[in-house]
């Protein structure tokens, strides 16, 4: 418990006043943008609004809601960076890997199995 206070406060702490009033513009941006393509969910995107509006007006709220949205946002992001870096190792990597085994030749010259002693001091 003590590690999520001490994170909370470090990402609260973390960017300056104008950074934050950047990050509830483009946060009222986005929502705003839900809102047009998405009509269903109005009234909580409204109230998001709202809030973000608030934010503006008092800077400890935008700084909470920052820090609350980067300790949520984080853990996924460390979850989803594995399964792309292995959905490439295995996807791309490994048939590379399968395909250049010594069944086939590579390249323009045959490689070379048994290594001529003379010309290992040269």
């Amino acid at each position: 418990m003590n590690w999520i206070k001490e994170n909370w406060l470090r990402y609260y702490h973390m960017h300056s006043k104008k950074k934050m009033y950047l990050f509830g513009a483009l946060l009222c941006l986005l929502l705003g943008s839900f809102m047009v393509f998405n009509p269903l969910y109005f009234w909580g995107i409204v109230m998001a609004l709202i809030v973000q509006l608030i934010g503006g007006i008092f800077e400890a709220v935008l700084r909470a809601e920052f820090a609350t949205l980067t300790m949520i946002t984080w853990p996924i992001g460390y979850f989803i960076s594995y399964v792309i870096i292995g959905g490439v190792f295995y996807l791309l990597i490994t048939p590379i890997g399968l395909f250049r085994s010594k069944r086939y030749k590579v390249g323009w010259i045959e490689s070379v199995t048994d290594i001529d002693k003379k010309k290992l001091n040269e």
